[in-house]
Order: C-alpha cells, then sequence, then structure tokens
C-alpha cells in the first residue's frame, strides 16, 4: 500500500537494512536496555522497524494532484465571483468589517473541516467506523468539537474586526458590532453544521462503495467549503442589516444563546473518548490562524476600496497557495511519522532551515519531486482558473497580458515562501515533540491568506500606477 507520503513501508526483514534516524538521548536507552535484558556494551537503541522507498515518478504525484486541486480550483473561482458580485450589497458597502471577516472565516473554514476530515478518514481506515456504536461516538464527538471550535474562533474574530474598525475613527457602533458577532457567529455554526455533515456523509459513502476516503473528503471540503460560508455570510449579514431597529434585540439575543451554547459543545467534545485530546489542546494554532489571517482581512479591506478587482482574484490567490502548502505539510509530517521517532530529526534536517537549492533540487530531499511538481501545478492552475474569469468577463479589471505576468508572479513567489514555511513548520513541530498534521496546516493557510492578499494588493498597486 502507497502511503500518502508516497512511499511504500517496507516488511520487518527489509527495514532493518536501513538507518532511518540518529537519535542519541541517553534516556532512551537506558529504557531500551531495560526492556530488552541488554548489557551496556550490548544494548543499542530500537528504531521503529519500517523504511520508505520513494516510489512515486513527477508525473504520478502530478495525476494524483490534478483532480483535488482542479476541484478546489473551481471552488475558489466561485467564491471570488461571489465575492466580486456580494461587494456591491448594501451591508458590504455600510459596513467594512464585513470584509475583514472572510479571509479569517474562509480560514477557520479550512482549519476545522479539513482537520475533521482528516480524523474521520483516519478512523475509516482505522476500522473505527465498521461498528455502529464508534461511528456514533465519533460523528458525534467531532460534529460536537466543530461546533465548539467555530463559534470561540468566529467570536474573536468578530472581535478583531471591530477592534480594527474602531481604532482607526475612535467610534463604535452597537448595532455594527452585534450584526459583525451575529453574522460571524451564525455564519460559523451553520457553515460547520452543513459541511461536518457533508464530510460524514461522504467518508460514511465512500467506505460502502469500498475507495480510500482521503482521496474524496478533501477536494469536496477545499471545493465546497469557501462557496457555502461565503454565501452564508454574505445572505445573514444582509439580513441582519435590513433588521427593523424595533427587533434590535433579536441580535443580541442570538449571540448570547450561541455563547451559552459554547461550554455545552465544549463538555459533549471533552467527554467523547475520540475528541477529548484536540478540544483540551487544540486551540492554539486555530486562534493564532486566526489572528494572522485577520491581518489578510484588514488588507483586503483596505484593497477593495481603491481596487474593487481584487474580490475576485483573492479567494483563487489565497486557496492555491494555502492547499499547496497543506498538501506539502502533510506529506512532510507523513515521512517523519513513518521513519522517525516524534521529537527526534533526521542529522540533516535538525536546523529546520533550508534554501531554495536544497528544497527544489537537493538530492537529500525525500520530498523534492512533490515541491516541483507543487511549483509546476501553479501556472498552468492559475491560467485555467484566470481563462474562467476572462470567458465569463468576471471582475472589474481587464486581464490583460501585463497583469497576468504579474499575477503569475505573486502566486509563484507566494508558493515558493509557503512551502520554504511548511519545511521549516513541520520540522519545528516535529521536534517540539506535537504533531504536525493538527499544528502546521492551520499557520499555513493562515500564512497564505495574508502573504496572497498582501501580494494581490501590490499587483493592483502597480497596475494602478502605470
Amino acid at each position: 500500500m502507497i502511503s500518502p507520503s508516497g512511499y511504500e513501508p517496507l516488511g520487518n526483514d527489509d527495514a532493518q537494512n536501513f538507518e532511518l534516524c540518529k537519535v542519541n538521548s541517553n534516556k532512551k536507552e537506558d529504557e531500551i536496555k531495560k526492556q530488552n535484558g541488554e548489557t551496556e556494551k550490548e544494548a543499542k537503541l530500537h528504531l521503529p522497524e519500517v523504511s520508505m522507498i520513494q516510489r512515486e515518478s513527477m508525473c504520478s504525484i502530478a495525476s494524483e494532484m490534478f483532480i483535488p486541486f482542479f476541484f478546489a480550483g473551481v471552488g475558489m473561482v466561485l467564491a471570488g465571483l461571489e465575492l466580486d458580485k456580494v461587494q456591491h450589497w448594501t451591508s458590504f458597502q455600510e459596513v467594512n468589517g464585513l470584509y475583514i471577516l472572510v479571509p479569517p472565516l474562509l480560514g477557520l473554514k479550512g482549519n476545522i473541516e479539513m482537520t475533521l476530515a482528516s480524523r474521520l478518514s483516519t478512523a475509516a481506515n482505522l476500522k473505527i467506523l465498521d461498528q455502529w456504536d464508534s461511528l456514533k461516538r465519533i460523528v458525534f464527538g467531532n460534529l460536537a468539537l466543530c461546533q465548539c471550535q467555530a463559534l470561540v474562533v468566529s467570536f474573536l474574530v468578530s472581535i478583531v474586526a471591530i477592534l480594527f474598525n474602531w481604532v482607526p475613527t475612535g467610534e463604535f457602533d452597537l448595532k455594527e458590532g452585534l450584526l459583525l458577532t451575529c453574522s460571524a457567529m451564525l455564519t460559523a455554526s451553520l457553515a460547520s453544521a452543513v459541511l461536518g455533515t457533508v464530510m460524514v456523509l461522504v467518508v460514511i459513502i465512500s467506505l460502502k462503495m469500498k475507495i480510500n476516503p482521503d482521496n474524496v473528503v478533501t477536494p469536496i471540503a477545499a471545493s465546497l467549503g469557501d462557496l457555502i460560508t461565503l454565501w452564508l455570510l454574505a445572505v445573514i449579514a444582509q439580513f441582519f442589516y435590513n433588521f427593523p431597529d424595533g427587533e434590535f434585540f433579536v441580535m443580541p439575543l442570538i449571540c448570547g444563546i450561541f455563547v451559552l451554547l459554547i461550554p455545552i459543545w465544549a463538555y459533549i467534545g471533552f467527554k467523547n473518548e475520540y475528541t477529548h485530546e484536540v478540544i483540551t489542546n487544540g486551540w492554539e494554532p486555530v486562534i493564532a490562524a486566526m489572528i494572522i489571517s485577520s491581518g489578510g482581512g484588514f488588507i483586503l479591506d483596505s484593497a477593495l476600496s481603491s481596487n474593487p478587482g481584487v474580490a475576485v482574484f483573492a479567494p483563487l490567490i489565497n486557496g492555491v497557495g494555502g492547499n499547496l502548502a497543506a498538501v506539502f505539510s502533510s506529506r512532510l509530517s507523513t515521512n517523519l511519522h513513518l521513519n522517525c521517532q516524534r521529537g527526534e530529526l533526521p542529522t540533516e534536517f535538525r536546523t529546520g532551515c533550508v534554501h531554495p537549492c536544497f528544497l527544489f533540487c537537493g538530492t537529500n530531499n525525500p520530498q523534492v519531486k512533490a515541491a516541483n511538481v507543487m511549483l509546476l501545478l501553479v501556472i498552468p492552475g492559475q491560467l485555467a482558473f484566470l481563462s474562467v474569469i476572462y470567458f465569463i468577463e468576471a471582475g472589474h479589471v481587464a486581464i490583460t497580458t501585463p497583469f497576468v505576468i504579474l499575477y503569475l508572479l505573486a502566486s509563484m513567489l507566494q508558493v515558493i515562501i509557503l512551502l520554504h514555511i511548511a519545511w521549516w513548520l513541520v520540522h519545528r513541530v516535529w521536534s517540539a515533540g506535537d504533531d504536525p498534521d493538527s499544528v502546521a496546516i492551520p499557520y499555513l493557510t493562515a500564512f497564505g491568506d495574508l502573504i496572497g492578499v498582501g501580494l494581490l494588493t501590490f499587483v493592483f498597486s502597480v497596475l494602478s500606477s502605470v
């Protein structure tokens, strides 16, 4: 069986011929001596009897990544077209803080639903979902966890948006603040419920059809998530904006109900054996990613005031870069899981820092082919998505040759930066004894939003000054 990292585990006999990681911990050596009854001279560090031989070519990697990449890209294009449309709605024109909500809410959807998809797929592959009792517990526990995370982070996102609006002007509008908070929490809760249910159904159907959920859940989550979340935010915000002043009490009532639901969902997740660890230790990456993405939202809010065309391309450049970096991070993490003990790194990777020549050309880089494939996917993928936008005549900017060149350069630069961040972050997280699968992806998608919107704004600034 080929693992997600693109390598095939060997059997025990073959694995003994490979030294995978050099670990010098005296404590671990002493423990091994005691367990095996070996003398000091005879005691040797027993490494996991697992090894990997690279089996993939660049063509096979590209062929496996193409379909998920394409479907995710279609979802991002549709999300961009939707943002381009709703920016003219009264609520988005009058309540500037709504733009600040967009990147962190879309990123929140990705972080929560993608980690949900990963947990369900892992449980499916471990046969945990084959029994009805365990299926009910893991599904209900994970949906409760997603609701808790969605409500907490969306509440914090709305606070950040309120502060970004209040600090520059020194004026606070209570109705606008309640609108932002209520819209963010209701959007996050509904999106989490809808997407979470879809993820569960897809995993169950995949099991019934003997399909590996890992190959199905990810592109569906990526293609539907942005579109559903953005549509819900736009509709809910417009609904509350048009609310009669006499029924003003409804918004604080809804916010209060959601706040009261947070400890209930948290208690359910805490008592569930499948989500106990995540609900106690999984908050730092999600909240930190929210703060980083809010910076991208602030840039987007400023950029749209002078360049409305940014709306079409922001979800696209953010999503492409973030998804490629997430895939690269997952492959790096899988490679470490299969080859090294938690907290220890191969000798040549202990610094965690690499230069572009090593990342894309280094013979010691086990993911050099994947890094090159992801870089090579950027230009044809972005050209295909730009062609769709061009032929349907969307947006407020002419897709000219200078724009295409600058946009492709910005997208390439974003992916190169994110791949380097992914390499450093995954190895740092692993050396600290944490699981990169749970920690790295939220940071990478958040940095993808921040870097993508920043570079896109720079492109529009250059074009407008020419």
